[in-house]
Parts: structure tokens; C-alpha cells; sequence
């Protein structure tokens, strides 16, 4: 578990960057890779379906080699139980699950993140949802993490 004290870390593998600013904390897996930041200050519930979502919702971390894959059902009802409990501070995870969630699940939460943080001027939705870095990062510079 990496907690940042100081500053901003990025913990990047092949298969996910992730930026942990400080006041945050993010697990990394061996054979994994980072899972999705948290502010230490999240719930304890909001926490739970983050983690829970990392291991793609059948318990083992999802950037390892070969992890089980979750039904589309138990993704959606996670996602939909995580949306429920965010917070306008949660972006830090909501954006960071952009790029990892099924692309069917992705118009929800954009919508549910745009709520707490409007999508910029000229940053087209359909961009966000398919997780283009140059839509992601446009909006995640008007975030206050």
C-alpha cells in the first residue's frame, strides 16, 4: 500500500498509470499492478466498492496475468453501488475507472462524475467514455485533486 505524504507519486505498469496525489493511498499487487486511488479520508463503504471493483468484482486483482472475469451484472450492480456512495472528492477514483471498466459501463459513471466535475468546453463526452487521454486528461485538469 503506497500512501503519498508529500507531493504526487504515478505508479504505472504496461497496463495502467495511476496518479496518487497526496492525502491518498493506492494498493499495488505483485503480478498485478496499481489498484484505484483513494483519498484516506473515503468511507469505508465507498472504499469497500472501489476494491471491490479492482478484483472485478469476484476477488482477485484485475491487471494480473489471467483474472477471473466478473458478469456484466456484478460489474454494473458494483458500479451502481459505488455511484451511490460518491462524493465530489471520490473523483480521484471515479476518474481513474474510466479507463478500466467495460465500455458499456462507462456512459454511467462519466455522467455520475460529470455531476461533481463538469466536462470542459470542447472535451466531447463520446471521447470520455472511450477513454481518450487527451478527454481524460483535459478533464482531470479542472478537477481540485
Amino acid at each position: 500500500r503506497l500512501e503519498e505524504i508529500t507531493g504526487r507519486v504515478s505508479l504505472e505498469t504496461e497496463r495502467r498509470r495511476v496518479v496518487v496525489p497526496v492525502d491518498a493511498s493506492a494498493w499495488a499487487q505483485d503480478g498485478g499492478g496499481p489498484g484505484t486511488p483513494l483519498w484516506n479520508v473515503a468511507s469505508a463503504a465507498f472504499r469497500a466498492r472501489v476494491e471491490l471493483l479492482d478484483r472485478g468484482g469476484v476477488g482477485a486483482h484485475p491487471w494480473a496475468t489471467d483474472p477471473p472475469k466478473a458478469t456484466a451484472a456484478v460489474l454494473a450492480r458494483g458500479l451502481r453501488e459505488l455511484l451511490e456512495l460518491a462524493r465530489g472528492r471520490d473523483s480521484l477514483s471515479l476518474w481513474h475507472l474510466i479507463a478500466v471498466l467495460p465500455q458499456e459501463l462507462r456512459p454511467q459513471l462519466c455522467t455520475s462524475l460529470s455531476a461533481f466535475y463538469p466536462i470542459p468546453a470542447g472535451v466531447d463526452f463520446d471521447a470520455c467514455v472511450a477513454a481518450e487521454a487527451n478527454a481524460l486528461n483535459r478533464w482531470r485538469s479542472t478537477m481540485s485533486w
